[in-house]
């Protein structure tokens, strides 16, 4: 009978180690999931504000691009403009010395 008693007490306490076994396996599976999910998260989450930040990257060069684009056109507009005027100042001083030549005759 005592013999029966720590057969069973040995196989109940066998059966308890292996249960506490698996369910420490399940725990640690369970966490390199949950590990595996986070860092899959935050590698996402990386890559998601890589991506915005290159966005605002060419956000901001295609900007500064537009405004070199007008102050060249700015400064194209102006050099014409002061091509003309001068082209108009010489061209009335040209009248204004063929007036005083004709004065003079």
């Amino acid at each position: 009978d005592k013999k029966d008693n720590a057969k069973r007490e040995a196989e109940r306490q066998r059966e308890e180690e292996e249960k506490e076994a698996k369910r420490k396996e399940e725990e640690m599976a369970a966490a390199v999931a949950e590990k595996g999910k986070m860092e899959k998260e935050n590698k996402e989450k990386l890559e998601k504000e890589r991506m915005q930040e290159e966005e605002i990257e060419k956000s901001k060069d295609k900007k500064s691009k537009k405004i070199k684009e007008k102050a060249s056109e700015s400064d194209k507009k102006t050099k014409k403009e002061e091509k003309e005027r001068e082209k108009r100042e010489k061209k009335e001083r040209k009248e204004k010395e063929k007036g005083e030549k004709k004065k003079k005759k």
